[in-house]
């Protein structure tokens, strides 16, 4: 065995301990979820809706809102000259 680690899970970000979904590949491509919450990329916003859904069957479930951050973070205005 070369690591231990299952395949495909090598440079990603530990997330949670369940269920879930627990690597999250590092890079930073923000997204806003439906919560109002900004998550650096789609796989921490499908973690954290994992997780809430666990905790809270009944709540609302967390969905993408839009890409970039909630707060306009990560979204570049197209520059046109």
């Amino acid at each position: 065995m070369v690591h231990e680690a299952p395949c495909g899970t090598q440079n990603r970000k530990r997330q949670f301990d369940s269920e879930c979904p627990m690597y999250c590949p590092e890079y930073y491509s923000p997204v806003c979820g439906s919560n109002g919450q900004t998550y650096d990329n789609i796989c921490f916003l499908e973690s954290a809706a994992c997780i809430a859904g666990m905790n809270n069957p009944n709540a609302e479930p967390i969905t993408m809102a839009h890409r970039g951050g909630c707060n306009g973070e990560g979204i570049f205005p197209l520059l046109v000259s």
